[in-house]
């Protein structure tokens, strides 16, 4: 009978469902990483400078197609770093590691999209692919000082507790502390080593002593180390993160800040 035949149309939708809430989200990810406005400044520059220097002898294209090759060309490498980074980046350390991968990954076909992109302008660029390459590698290095400025300040050193509500759950220094989740008038504390205490505290009191420590609040009562995030994940319409043998959804008033951190 029908049971097969009606739910089948149901899991279809909600598969269409799913995946666009999923573009959506990275797609919202990728425009609200931090540095948008620098980014933006250096690929203009970039578009001027290739222009009026006319670099990959493009030197002889009258001047319109010459700015609108390169607006082109810069424009569509500056959305793909964008998405890498947004599919790269999970915490504050990820950047180095992926604006380095990236300089590899993202500037390999550049020659045929020059080439591509010449052919559909009319014209042909004589430049080999090795000069190509080296011109990307030298753009590529300009995005570490942009990714330097656009990165949020990174927290003090932690500091050592000799005293307090920390110090009596067992934590030494604020990078041991993992988790504090809010119980009533306790907080659980959860340490390295899949260790957890409960002490008497209250919530915004254990938060104070760890504002040297790189973790936010995701939601009422939970606070979450950076380093001790394992995944985070958009789950119906709202982001999940798992860290330190917890799964907690991520309250919406949240959210903002996760992005400037480059949690999410």
């Amino acid at each position: 009978m029908p049971p097969v035949a009606v739910r089948q149309p149901a899991t279809k939708v909600s598969a269409k469902h799913t995946f666009a809430n999923q573009v959506r989200a990275f797609v919202n990810r990728a425009w609200s990483l931090p540095g948008g406005r620098i980014t933006g400044a250096v690929a203009a520059a970039a578009v001027m400078f290739t222009t009026i220097s006319g670099a990959f002898q493009t030197g002889d294209m009258p001047i319109l197609p010459r700015t609108l090759f390169w607006s082109v060309l810069i424009g569509w490498n500056t959305i793909l770093w964008r998405c890498w980074f947004a599919w790269r980046v999970r915490k504050p350390q990820d950047w180095w590691q992926a604006a380095a991968l990236g300089t590899i990954v993202l500037n390999l076909p550049i020659p045929a999209e020059v080439a591509l992109l010449s052919r559909v302008m009319g014209g042909q660029i004589a430049s080999t692919w090795p000069a190509i390459w080296l011109y990307a590698a030298l753009i590529s290095v300009a995005l570490v000082p942009v990714i330097a400025l656009a990165l949020p300040a990174p927290p003090s050193e932690p500091y050592a507790f000799t005293k307090g509500v920390l110090w009596r759950a067992g934590a030494r220094q604020a990078s041991d502390v993992q988790a504090v989740v809010a119980e009533d008038h306790y907080c659980r504390i959860f340490l390295h080593g899949e260790r957890s205490t409960l002490v008497h505290a209250r919530f915004s009191d254990v938060v104070t002593e760890l504002l040297n420590a790189d973790g936010l609040v995701v939601r009422r009562g939970h606070w979450v180390a950076a380093g001790a995030v394992t995944s985070v994940a958009r789950q119906n319409r709202k982001w999940v993160i798992e860290a330190a043998g917890q799964k907690l959804s991520v309250a919406a008033s949240c959210v903002s800040q996760l992005r400037r951190s480059g949690w999410i």
